[in-house]
């Protein structure tokens, strides 16, 4: 684990996902995968298919795909080996999807981790994510994980109430 205690395994490889992965490793958070639809080689390289063993290794797993995609991923994440405890998280800033209840049931903090930043350019991630906001909420140890995270990057964390997801985005 590095400084910070946290392997994350991102699951989504678009602008957002590939922004987080970026910002992550540049603040010294080992990522330990980024698997989206298309496999992508290069620096921020990218798998594709079944969720690749990587996920068992990681403490947090985002979750970073459309929120018309968010059930289906977290459905697939549910059947893949990932550590019994690991934390989840997703990126969405109004999505409550059901699949976390059932995450939580099989013993998986699961919470929001929604950064109040555009991911036009993953390049331009680090340097926005320095001083963000970020949405966060969900279980206890869901929020302790977000907190890190967003310290880690050097943003600053407001917590969402529960059931007011529609109001704040």
């Amino acid at each position: 684990m590095t400084e910070h205690g946290e392997r994350v395994f991102i699951l989504g490889a678009g602008r957002a996902g590939q922004g987080l992965a970026r910002a992550l490793r540049a603040s010294a958070v080992e990522v330990v995968g980024v698997h989206g639809r298309h496999a992508l080689p290069g620096a921020e390289a990218v798998t594709a298919g079944l969720i690749p063993p990587p996920v068992s290794r990681a403490t947090i797993v985002l979750v970073t795909v459309r929120d018309a995609q968010l059930g289906a991923a977290l459905r697939e994440l549910a059947c893949s080996s990932f550590a019994p405890t690991c934390v989840v998280l997703h990126a969405s800033g109004g999505a409550s999807p059901p699949e976390l209840d059932e995450l939580r049931a099989s013993g998986h903090p699961a919470g929001t981790f929604h950064p109040l930043v555009p991911f036009v350019d993953p390049s331009l991630a680090t340097e926005r994510l320095r001083s963000a906001w970020i949405g966060i909420d969900g279980d206890a140890p869901a929020l302790r994980a977000s907190r890190r995270l967003a310290a880690a990057l050097g943003a600053r964390t407001i917590e969402i109430p529960k059931g007011e997801k529609a109001r704040y985005h």
